[in-house]
């Protein structure tokens, strides 16, 4: 990282700027609260971008995390918690897809079962159960209504993944070339 800091700094403000056009997509549509989304195409940004370029680029999906928090009216404290889960839910499910040879072209049945243990019953999981968690602690929602908001949580970054996450591992350069040669 620090050999190549321009590149790498380059590519991290396209990532911050990319997740943060992603998740202002999201919450522009009607949710059950202003920081909970319907579909959250930041999700699967955030898997292809740490399985592509790795655990460099974890700092730039932080951020970006944080402004679309803020952005949104939590304080720098919520927005900074949630950014934590936003961010260490999909690099846990990429170090696991790592450790089992995940295939991101998904030719075989077991990618796309790595891909749904990983991406959405892992890096999902705890994405949802940590801001939903914080919501309550924040006073946002009532602790009764925790289940259905992690649920809620849950559902629009599983959406993210398989919506947004899947086009961007499967994409290849040469792919683009032959579609736009």
């Amino acid at each position: 990282m620090l050999s190549r800091p321009l590149p790498w700094l380059l590519r991290a403000l396209l990532v911050t700027l990319a997740y943060v056009a992603a998740g202002r997509l999201g919450l522009a549509l009607p949710g059950p609260s202003p920081l909970i989304s319907p579909f959250w195409p930041a999700a699967g940004l955030a898997l292809a971008t740490l399985w592509r370029w790795g655990p460099a680029q974890v700092p730039a999906i932080a951020l970006g995390a944080w402004l679309v928090n803020l952005s949104v009216g939590a304080s720098p404290w919520l927005a900074t918690a949630i950014a934590v889960g936003n961010t260490c839910g999909p690099w846990l499910a990429v170090r696991w897809m790592q450790r089992a040879g995940f295939n991101p072209r998904l030719e075989q049945r077991r990618d796309l079962w790595l891909l749904i243990g990983a991406g959405a019953l892992g890096a999902n999981v705890i994405s949802a159960a940590n801001g939903a968690a914080w919501l309550a602690v924040a006073g946002r929602i009532s602790t009764l209504d925790l289940p259905l908001t992690a649920l809620s949580w849950w559902l629009g970054d599983t959406l993210g993944v398989f919506v947004a996450g899947v086009p961007l591992l499967t994409v290849r350069r040469s792919s683009l070339a032959a579609a736009f040669g």
